[in-house]
C-alpha cells in the first residue's frame, strides 16, 4: 500500500521515526508515574483499557478501509 508519493517518502519516514521515539520516551515514563502513585495493578488495568481501545479503533479502521475500497471500485 503506497501512502506517500515520491517527494513525501522522507517526510513519512521521519514522522514514523518521531512517533516511535516519542512513544519510547513517554510510555515508560507514564507507566512509572502510574506505578508510583497507584500501584502495579492499576497499571495493568490502564494497559488493558488502552489495548481494548486500540482493538476497537483498528476494527473500525479496517471496516472503514474496506467500505472505502468498495466505493472506489
Amino acid at each position: 500500500m503506497e501512502r506517500s508519493k515520491g517527494k513525501n517518502k522522507g517526510a513519512y519516514m521521519a514522522l514514523y521515526t518521531i512517533s516511535f521515539s516519542v512513544a519510547n520516551i513517554i510510555g515508560p515514563n507514564i507507566g512509572m508515574h502510574i506505578v508510583a502513585k497507584y500501584g502495579y495493578a492499576t497499571l495493568w488495568y490502564f494497559s488493558i483499557c488502552i489495548l481494548l481501545l486500540a482493538i476497537i479503533l483498528f476494527y473500525w479502521l479496517k471496516k472503514e478501509y474496506f467500505r472505502h475500497k468498495k466505493t472506489l471500485q
